[in-house]
């Protein structure tokens, strides 16, 4: 298995200078079997279960857990649709599209991820083997975060059940049982909270893993460009340098690759929530005070769909920033070295480098993915939601 490490490598200027190279030793930490990629123990286990990446000694585990994900994805979307339809003269039109719309892009998200599983686990077997240095720790502590907002969106909605008295969850049937009534609601509210938010905050959060790798790369192959002395920045030194980072573009396309749909389609689902709860709060003329526990459950919402938008935007245009430091710092170099040298003649490998389109990613090849996108999705949001609110 090979892994990046420092060793010592000799010069044309025969200076010893550390340059990273790809070594056939074992990566200096170890997986578990039942974890290989070193990944949170939870957010592995959603993709084995989800069926988005499979183990070779238990693939009928695989199946059963990936057909029986796909039963609830596909029940949960039917049963919003039917409880909302019931209740449609009670709803204004465009928020009732917006939150079922939600639903159906959390359920093309995951096919869009399950059309590429052969490619995301290629993927994360290339992390495994170059084995970045990360806070791992820190890493585990948020997804179980996660999961714990999960559990308080469920909770959230099982109680304003039981204080509502509706029968929303039976479709307009009345269950005269209280414990029945509760039980029924409590499941019914784990599997949404299940498919939305749950399932798309971890694939949010792998997104946002694969990113951080990429950038520790790309500041790592910064960074030993910094440490070499001038002298030491050869013609050979610059290849060696440049091979390294071919194969970190390898990996970055391959992100793009399994990633720009689904991305994509997070992007629109939380952008469609949060115009969603905008617009019930600015609909109507006149000020109505729902129950506070409402104003909590938005508020939960808004908060959780903001931190994904602006998670996702903010990693994905950090590495746009780490490659183009990673450029400036080796044209730097390579000028220094040519100046110093006194010699014009001297191959000029930095073009290739600028000549090469700067690396972005995208959300399916609509949506670039910098810092800056966040304010322009935040501003978009607001003056649409503005714009059919005044229709």
């Amino acid at each position: 298995m090979k892994s990046p490490i420092l060793r010592k490598s000799t010069s044309e200027s025969g200076n010893n200078i550390p340059i990273l190279l790809l070594s056939h030793t074992q990566p200096t930490h170890s997986f578990s079997k039942r974890n290989p990629l070193g990944l949170p123990a939870l957010l592995f286990y959603f993709l084995s279960w989800t069926g988005l990446y499979e183990q070779q000694n238990v693939k009928l585990y695989h199946r059963l857990s990936s057909a029986m994900f796909k039963i609830i994805l596909i029940s949960v979307n039917i049963d919003v649709w039917v409880i909302h339809l019931l209740a449609i003269e009670d709803k204004s039109l465009p928020p009732f599209l917006a939150y079922l719309s939600v639903y159906i892009l959390c359920m093309g998200t995951w096919y869009a991820m399950y059309l590429k599983k052969t490619q995301l686990k290629s993927l994360l077997h290339r992390f495994q083997e170059i084995s970045p240095c990360i806070n791992e720790r820190q890493m585990h502590y948020f997804t179980l975060v996660l999961f714990c907002m999960s559990a308080l969106f469920s909770v959230f909605l099982t109680v304003f059940s039981i204080f509502s008295g509706g029968n929303m969850y039976s479709y307009g049937y009345e269950i005269s049982n209280e414990y029945i009534r509760i039980t029924f609601a409590s499941f019914k509210n784990i599997f949404y909270a299940l498919i939305y938010p749950t399932s798309v905050n971890l694939l949010v959060l792998l997104y946002y893993l694969m990113c951080l790798r990429s950038c520790a790369l790309i500041k790592q192959l910064t960074d030993e460009i910094l440490r070499c002395p001038i002298e030491a920045f050869v013609t050979s030194k610059q290849f060696e340098i440049l091979r390294l980072k071919a194969k970190i573009d390898e990996i970055l396309n391959c992100i793009e690759d399994v990633f720009s749909l689904p991305s994509f389609l997070i992007l629109v689902a939380n952008l469609f929530l949060c115009a969603c709860i905008l617009f019930l709060y600015l609909h109507h003329d006149t000020w109505e005070a729902p129950p506070l526990l409402i104003h909590f459950e938005r508020t939960l919402y808004v908060l959780n769909s903001s931190a994904c938008l602006i998670i996702m935007l903010w990693m994905a245009g950090g590495t746009s920033i780490k490659e183009r430091r990673f450029r400036e710092i080796f044209y730097q170099k390579a000028q220094s070295r040519m100046l110093s040298a006194g010699n014009a003649e001297e191959p000029r490998i930095e073009r290739w480098l600028l000549d090469k389109p700067e690396f972005v990613f995208t959300g399916w090849d609509i949506v670039s993915y910098r810092r800056s996108t966040v304010f322009a999705v935040l501003g978009t949001l607001i003056t649409y939601s503005v714009l059919v609110i005044n229709k």
